[in-house]
């Protein structure tokens, strides 16, 4: 028989192997410690972490339930869980999930927070913003809060908010990409296409491999009625993710205005293989064949 001393070695050095990312030692040595029964309640949430960082949310689902049989109100447990029913998008077990927790600890701010992203996808987006403004009041130097909260103000057509919002939100992390692609988005549509530009460079900066990035830009850059230079980035967008739908809608309408029709004409079509009865494709489809037939 192990004596417990020599198993909770074991159980230490499987620690150590996961902040290692050693993720099949730790695997191996947990699964051997569930054979002898050895703190079943932990030893199946590391097993269960794991899975959760190599996303194989099903198997990671497994060993947190497994977990709860040893404490049903354990938050840590809970809040796994709560992660990867949102993976999953199933959104409403998520809600139910951080509801629980919210009975445990109702001031639990990362559940409060969960909660109001997963009603951010499922566009509740005022009862969103109401959660995200009780955390943020008590929380209000969380960069990554911040520029979460951006996006509901951007659903709920709250521009001037947003940027306040997202600006906030850089000046505590200048290098959050998605912060970043929010506020060209955001400065787009409040028309401060020279600042959206400015922002779009520094994106830029930080990575060029983004399509949001190019998308963005190209928008900007066709605003402002260098039609050339925004067919170049959504070009480049497409390169990125070849079947992105308002790339190639915002390529196909810069075609149209550059008068390269054909070219344009593909675009639509492409759009429409994609997404058969999408309205803006129809529709721009239907005035490029009319400019060819006026040409002809």
């Amino acid at each position: 028989m192990i004596s417990n001393f020599i198993l909770k070695r074991k159980y230490n050095k499987a620690l150590d192997y996961i902040k290692v990312s050693e993720f099949d030692k730790a695997v191996e040595i947990f699964n051997e410690l569930v054979e002898k029964d050895y703190d079943l309640l932990n030893t199946y949430f590391y097993l269960g972490q794991i899975f959760f960082e190599e996303c194989d949310f099903e198997k990671a689902l497994c060993y947190f339930d497994k977990s709860l049989l040893f404490d049903e109100n354990n938050v840590d447990v809970l809040m796994y869980k709560g992660l990867i029913f949102y993976e999953l998008k199933q959104f409403n077990n998520a809600l139910n999930v951080y509801e629980k927790v919210l009975k445990i600890q109702p001031d639990n701010l990362d559940a409060q927070f969960g909660k109001g992203i997963v009603l951010t996808v499922i566009k509740s987006y005022e009862d969103a913003l109401n959660i995200f403004n009780k955390v943020l009041d008590i929380d209000d130097e969380n960069a990554s809060r911040l520029y979460i909260k951006s996006y509901a103000l951007i659903e709920l057509d709250r521009f001037d908010e947003a940027l306040d919002c997202l600006n906030k939100s850089l000046s505590l992390n200048p290098k959050n990409l998605e912060a970043l692609i929010n506020k060209i988005f955001v400065l787009n549509n409040l028309d401060k296409f020279n600042e959206a530009l400015k922002t779009s460079d520094e994106a830029l900066n930080l990575s060029s491999s983004d399509y949001h990035i190019w998308l963005n830009r190209g928008i900007t850059l066709r605003n402002l009625n260098k039609l050339e230079d925004a067919l170049d980035c959504f070009e480049e967008s497409l390169i990125l993710e070849t079947d992105d739908i308002d790339s190639l809608l915002n390529k196909a309408l810069v075609l149209c205005k550059l008068n390269c029709l054909e070219d344009s004409l593909e675009c639509y079509n492409k759009t429409l293989k994609l997404d058969h009865n999408n309205k803006y494709a129809l529709e721009g489809r239907e005035e490029v064949l009319k400019k060819i037939k006026n040409n002809d």
